[in-house]
């Protein structure tokens, strides 16, 4: 899916970067989860991975909601855009990620460089679109507020819409962020 993705027009690419924007934001309005919604839709437009390895890493993202198990910490959507990183270009193997001299790349170091590059290049643009990268920091950019999602009050409050889905604004944000480092040519990060 990706090739063909690479060969369209920027016209029909911003279109698609908008769709994913889009369907993110629509999926944690709807069903709540910074971290699954992002991967969902990168997901459906892009065609990360296989489908039966996508539904165990979508399960495993799901604990990564409210900075990473309502800890405040790691923005979940950012952790989201990492993981897709790892998804499309990372080894998919258990391997040295050491060249065994310094002359020698071999594909597993190569393809780990090129994920890394890549999430680092996104959680730049994140930082750099939200003032931070926790969940305490986007949280306080987007409502105005921090919010202990493990408090009874806090939780009450935060998931009203006026609060909660500025959450979709987020993940909106962070797939299209993906999305557009994800589909940048490898050259720029190798």
């Amino acid at each position: 899916m990706l090739k063909k993705i690479l060969t369209m027009s920027d016209g029909e690419k911003e279109k698609l970067l908008e769709e994913i924007a889009k369907t993110a934001k629509y999926y944690e309005e709807e069903y709540g989860g910074c971290a699954r919604n992002p991967l969902a839709a990168l997901q459906k437009y892009l065609g990360l991975c296989d489908d039966e390895k996508f539904d165990a890493v979508f399960q495993s993202a799901d604990a990564l909601t409210g900075g990473i198990a309502y800890t405040q910490q790691m923005c979940g959507a950012v952790v989201a855009g990492v993981m897709a990183m790892g998804l499309v270009y990372g080894p998919d193997k258990l391997e040295p990620l050491l060249p065994q001299s310094p002359d020698t790349r071999p594909e597993p170091v190569r393809k780990h460089k090129e994920a890394v590059e890549r999430g680092h290049a996104f959680v730049t643009r994140f930082r750099r679109e939200f003032g931070g990268i926790t969940c305490r920091d986007v949280q306080h950019k987007v409502t105005g507020r921090y919010w202990d999602l493990r408090n009874k009050d806090d939780w009450g409050l935060f998931i009203t819409k006026p609060f909660h889905d500025k959450c979709g604004i987020v993940t909106g944000k962070a797939a299209r962020l993906a999305a557009k480092v994800i589909l940048e040519p490898s050259d720029k990060f190798i």
